[in-house]
């Protein structure tokens, strides 16, 4: 069975989910573009040069006093309760670098929730072999994205940016996600994998099936048979994503034994439910082999989870496919719900609830 996410159908949402979703409607506090290598502008700017109104506007808070400039990252595995934490773990003494992150259970007064997103630019203007390029041409980013914004992450507590970002030391699995410096390196830069958004996903599949022997027709034959009608109208179920549902306009059927398509309502019938009957009074004859090619429409994610959430690419990633992702750990570990970097798993066309994560608006409670 074809398992091949089809990615025309979440394309016209892949702009409200790696901007959109992020982003406040337009009046809202303006984005930050502050950082070393922003490049906001429409065109391939040089580092530190921006156009603000070029770019989305962030919006919203963990706490009560970041106000307008915050947003809230939680993941699809433990819920909106539980949001991006800068913890007290593996600080830099004097300073916020290398403070560990992870998820923690929100609260409107708990300063270390508070992270300001700024939209730094478009991925197209980071790709490249020169010495400032930040993603290597053939990363996957590059490949895919090019024209989607990259974010930045913030800590700032009470809203006073430290200038220390969401990020990791170096893009290897397993990476722990750590406060860095805030334009420093793509290690603190973000980009939404689209392509494995977690909401509608339709996917492309094919069943075969050959028809049981027809009724033989009486009397002398006369040359080789070809005609062995159906005795009874034939149900061939169809498989399916999880709670996916066919649609019926995409049903194909192939009757390869007789070298045809066969016709939709003359020879066979769509539904109700998953399934397609083949008709007696049609063309198809006993023993014929058919190939039914079809899509399905499935939620990526179960309801109980958030819609419109994202894999989260890291920026300092290199490779072309499989991509270093955003990462809960809710086992017993030293620090609850670390943050951390694993390849992507899209098997079977869904990501895992531990890789997808949605940024939506505070305050937190």
């Amino acid at each position: 069975m074809l398992r091949s996410i089809k990615v025309a159908a979440v394309a016209a949402a892949a702009v409200a989910v790696a901007a959109g979703m992020l982003l406040s409607p337009a009046g809202a506090t303006a984005a930050r573009a502050s950082v070393p290598h922003d490049r906001s502008n429409a065109g391939s700017a040089p580092h530190g040069r921006s156009n603000a109104g070029s770019l989305p506007q962030g919006r919203s808070n963990a706490t009560i006093v970041c106000g307008g400039l915050c947003l809230d990252l939680s993941s699809n595995l433990l819920g909106p309760g539980f949001i991006q934490n800068a913890s007290r773990v593996g600080g830099v003494a004097g300073t916020d670098q290398g403070r560990k992150v992870n998820l923690r259970r929100g609260g409107n007064a708990r300063t270390n929730e508070d992270f300001v997103f700024s939209a730094d630019g478009f991925v197209r203007q980071f790709c490249g072999t020169a010495k400032d390029d930040l993603f290597s041409p053939i990363s996957y980013q590059c490949l895919h994205y090019r024209f989607l914004p990259v974010f930045e992450a913030n800590f700032a507590p009470d809203s006073n940016e430290s200038g220390y970002c969401a990020g990791v030391r170096e893009a290897i699995q397993g990476a722990k996600v750590r406060l860095e410096r805030c334009g420093a390196s793509a290690r603190t830069l973000w980009i939404g994998d689209v392509r494995n958004l977690c909401g509608p996903v339709t996917i492309s599949d094919s069943t075969t099936a050959t028809l049981p022997a027809g009724i033989v027709p009486a009397g002398p034959a006369v040359g080789p048979r070809t005609d062995s009608p159906l005795s009874s109208d034939q149900v061939i179920p169809l498989t399916v994503t999880d709670s996916g549902l066919v649609n019926a306009d995409s049903v194909i059927v192939d009757d390869t034994t007789q070298g045809s398509d066969l016709v939709l309502n003359a020879d066979y019938t769509v539904g109700p439910g998953n399934e397609v009957t083949i008709l007696a009074a049609g063309s198809a004859q006993g023993g014929d082999h058919l190939v039914i090619t079809y899509t399905d429409t499935h939620q990526n994610c179960p309801t109980a989870q958030q819609s419109d959430s994202v894999p989260w690419i890291n920026g300092g990633d290199t490779a072309f496919s499989h991509p270093l992702v955003l990462t809960v750990d809710n086992g017993p570990k030293h620090l609850a719900n670390q943050l951390y970097l694993a390849a992507e798993n899209a098997s079977g066309g869904q990501v895992p609830d531990t890789q997808q994560f949605s940024v939506t608006a505070g305050p937190a409670s």
